[in-house]
């Protein structure tokens, strides 16, 4: 929003943004550079065939309401902050629990 805003508010004189990971190694990598060359082919192919799939069905992908397993801490932490007050959002698929989660990473 911010960013849209410096682009037309000539009021605004700076934008500075700041993120708490880098999310392009995330995606190429995994998290603390933690997935191989192998399993990031695996898993760019498991996306691209779900890709298929989803565009073949008649609606959006219904996500559960609960995690199930062993689910790393990121990843239930992004699954639950769309189910709260402040994540929510009427237009928001996952905070409906319907959709695609936030990170294809985090699948």
């Amino acid at each position: 929003m911010g960013l849209n805003a410096a682009a037309v508010d000539k009021r605004v004189k700076a934008v500075a943004t700041t993120s708490m990971y880098d999310m392009s190694r995330v995606m190429a990598k995994g998290l603390n550079d933690s997935q191989t060359p192998e399993q990031r082919q695996a898993a760019l192919q498991q996306m691209s065939e779900q890709r298929w799939k989803d565009a073949a069905a008649p609606g959006p992908r219904i996500l559960p309401q609960t995690l199930e397993g062993n689910t790393n801490p990121v990843t239930a932490e992004f699954f639950d902050y769309y189910r709260t007050p402040r994540g929510f959002h009427k237009n928001s698929p996952n905070s409906t629990g319907s959709g695609q989660p936030p990170c294809p990473c985090l699948l």
